[in-house]
């Protein structure tokens, strides 16, 4: 009885490598290998001492978990991708008129020396980055996060 025991351990290992063999090219393994893993150790299980249904519930559990993660991921990757677009839109609404802008120009010193400029927008792109890239009629391109004010310039509102 023993040997068919170690025989059938024997082959339970050998056969226990083949989920490992489909891993991606990043070296994690995705869903489809979880299930072929789980197939497989239900498959070479020992007859007379079968998977506990608790250790079966969790692994199933755990598949869950993972799959709604991965759902999950996709689904934030989409809404970032249509906020990006959405922030493009926007800006590109602002062709033509007269922005405030601000930058930083030199964080080291105590009163952060900050340069305002004002200007008016002739385009708008993104970058290689994914940042919206706002181009002035200067010719200067600065980061669309930089527009601090829109319209009329609160200065000369005030004067007149």
């Amino acid at each position: 009885m023993s040997a068919i025991t170690d025989n059938m351990q024997l082959n339970n290992a050998s056969n226990s490598k083949t989920p490992f063999a489909a891993e991606n090219s990043n070296g994690n393994m995705d869903k489809d290998d979880f299930l072929k893993l789980l197939i497989t150790q239900l498959q070479n299980q020992n007859p007379l001492e079968p998977m506990n249904d608790t250790e079966y519930v969790s692994q199933i559990a755990n598949f869950s978990t993972l799959e709604q993660m991965n759902n999950m991921n996709k689904s934030m990757e989409q809404s970032t991708q249509f906020m990006a677009q959405d922030a493009l839109m926007q800006l590109s609404g602002l062709i033509g008129q007269d922005v405030t802008w601000q930058t930083l120009v030199n964080a080291n010193t105590p009163n952060e020396d900050v340069q305002t400029g004002r200007n008016e927008i002739m385009s708008v792109k993104k970058d290689t980055q994914g940042n919206i890239m706002v181009e002035l009629d200067s010719g200067r391109w600065i980061d669309g996060r930089q527009v601090v004010n829109i319209g009329e310039d609160e200065a000369a509102a005030e004067e007149s």
